[in-house]
């Protein structure tokens, strides 16, 4: 997917971190990618569709602090809209690290979520 299309702010993001990490020792991109709600149905939902092709492999895996769980008995029954944002990041191999974590404060469940440099595809941000 053309870097347009996946949202200059993710295309500039990565670009920025493969320009500079590899002179920093760094590898990993690592961050917090958020849905705008804190229905823990959606939140399932989502994991349940993330976790098939998206979930980091067993060493990366995480499990949110028992504050902020996010409980994964019910699941909404409407697919869940993945944010242009995340989805951007999984264009580029991003993986999410487990299951997510709630946050009312904020108002968002968010899955911790790691892209691989190293693994890019040379012309992924053309």
């Amino acid at each position: 997917m053309p870097a347009g299309r996946r949202g200059r702010g993710v295309a500039a993001e990565v670009a920025l971190a493969r320009r500079e990490s590899p002179a920093r020792g760094g590898r990993y991109l690592v961050g917090c990618s958020s849905l705008p709600t804190v229905d823990p149905a959606v939140g399932t939902a989502a994991y349940s569709q993330l976790m098939r092709t998206h979930l980091a492999p067993e060493p990366w895996r995480t499990r949110p602090m028992p504050a902020y769980e996010c409980p994964l008995e019910r699941m909404a029954v409407e697919p869940v809209r993945i944010p242009r944002l995340l989805a951007g990041y999984f264009s580029l191999g991003a993986k999410i690290c487990g299951p997510p974590a709630l946050d009312r404060e904020f108002g968002t469940i968010d899955f911790l979520t790691v892209l691989d440099l190293e693994l890019l595809p040379p012309n992924a941000l053309a």
